[in-house]
């Protein structure tokens, strides 16, 4: 199957028209996607023309050149993310078990296909005790679901499983239970952090917090064969987040890194 004709959800992809003299042809690339949320261009109604929308269906599509993210909530919401000076806000609604989850559409990578590749975000929570399911990393290619982040079947990445601001690793093979590895490491109310998940070609997973190995870390692999797409996932506590401001999202092969 091409990933320039793709299937996600059950919802055919492809990709956008690139306006000429923009961008570099790196960024053009169907396997690599480099997004500054503040610097991206916008029109009066959403992102490129595309208006999103988290009301009756729950989901929408924010078209960004040649790629796709889908935003979905499992509960309607009431406005959509706004782009501040930093970034986009991704807290929504702040209303207490309201959940978000951003997914790349494409790229998409297959493992025991598909070389390495890695998903690298960078983004601010201004009450981390606000959140008490929180997800950056790859899962299985699977039907959206916002009920909890556990209830997807496969996945490895960092974040929250308390309102507590630990960091942990999150991971979960083949529906046998998500196993969550408490990294010592924690996230502070409004700073800045960068949130990294390597695959290697054989499905082997490693995390890094703000460029470094958490202080605990913990061994997960995909199994060959499964096709996985980066993800983000925030649930509001009953404290709320106020904003969470994601910066930049890049994703692509190991060693494509942007700069």
């Amino acid at each position: 199957m091409s990933k320039r004709s793709v299937k996600y959800d059950g919802l055919p992809v492809s990709p956008q028209a690139v306006p000429t003299g923009i961008l570099s042809a790196r960024h053009q690339d169907a396997d690599y996607l480099y997004i500054d949320f503040a610097a991206e261009g916008y029109t009066a109604g959403g992102y490129n023309s595309q208006t999103p929308s988290l009301s009756a269906d729950g989901s929408a599509y924010l078209v960004f050149r040649n790629h796709k993210l889908l935003l979905y909530s499992a509960t309607a919401q009431s406005a959509t993310p706004t782009r501040g000076g930093v970034g986009i806000d991704i807290a929504v609604d702040n209303v207490d078990d309201e959940a978000v989850e951003l997914v790349a559409v494409n790229p998409w990578f297959t493992i025991g296909t598909d070389p390495g590749f890695f998903l690298e975000v960078t983004l601010s929570i201004d009450v981390v005790a606000g959140t008490d399911d929180f997800f950056v990393g790859f899962r299985k290619n699977a039907a959206t679901q916002n009920t909890s982040w556990a209830t997807y079947t496969d996945y490895f990445g960092l974040g929250l499983v308390a309102a507590d601001g630990a960091l942990n690793i999150r991971e979960q093979l083949n529906d046998a239970g998500e196993t969550a590895t408490d990294t010592t490491d924690t996230l502070s109310n409004n700073t800045v952090h960068t949130f990294r998940v390597e695959v290697t070609d054989a499905g082997v997973c490693t995390a890094q917090i703000d460029g470094a190995a958490p202080t605990v870390t913990s061994a997960f692999t995909f199994d060959t064969g499964d096709q996985v797409n980066a993800a983000i996932y925030l649930l509001q506590d009953t404290t709320t987040t106020d904003n969470a401001w994601l910066r930049t999202m890049e994703i692509g092969r190991l060693g494509r890194e942007h700069g």
